[in-house]
């Protein structure tokens, strides 16, 4: 190998860490309150070049791997922010015993989304202990549907209506006979929204 060859690639390897740095240095620095943000996650460009490291030692492999999904699903960029940085807080969850969130979860509820956003409020969007993706449309405390997307393709549902619970687990492959069963209610619980 000449020497040539060894500066380029010496500094092809400075650029990769140099850019894995800058990466970090401005998702650490987002500001998650919509008054003061200086930096928005939502402006982030990921490169799909290859890494020297893993794409998850800067972004979680459940966002990295959903980018796409995630910034042409809509959501406000509160939402996006929220769900970026959740899962970013799960990267070391320390002794609270929760899990990092699971990127088939995550992508299940992306493409439900991709089907229902154009009839559906924006839902707030958690991690469940189990690091599962999940996500709540609320009326107001008796009114209230949760889904929680599961690794195995099923999803949780609990919906409360006038308090009273139906709570079931269905295969995401079933979800839209459920969205049809929502039409047909008097009140469409998917348009419940509650947000700030």
């Amino acid at each position: 190998m000449s020497t040539n060859q060894s500066i380029k690639e010496d500094d092809l390897e400075l650029d990769v860490h140099e850019r894995d740095r800058d990466i970090r240095r401005r998702s650490e620095s987002a500001k998650f309150d919509d008054a003061d943000r200086n930096v928005s996650l939502f402006d982030i460009n990921v490169p799909f070049e290859p890494f020297t490291k893993s794409p998850s030692d800067v972004i979680p492999f459940s966002i990295f791997s959903c980018w796409n999904l995630l910034r042409e699903s809509g959501f406000s960029e509160r939402a996006f922010n929220r769900i970026v940085s959740t899962a970013m807080n799960r990267l070391a969850p320390g002794e609270t015993g929760l899990l990092p969130l699971d990127a088939d979860t995550l992508t299940g509820f992306m493409n439900f989304w991709n089907s229902v956003r154009g009839i559906a409020a924006e839902p707030q969007i958690t991690i469940s202990p189990k690091g599962n993706t999940q996500v709540e449309w609320v009326k107001d405390c008796e009114n209230f549907l949760v889904m929680e997307f599961q690794p195995n393709y099923d999803v949780f549902i609990s919906l409360w209506k006038d308090d009273q619970p139906m709570e079931g687990i269905r295969s995401r492959e079933t979800l839209p006979e459920l969205i049809r069963g929502f039409d047909v209610m008097d009140e469409n619980p998917l348009r419940w929204s509650n947000a700030p």
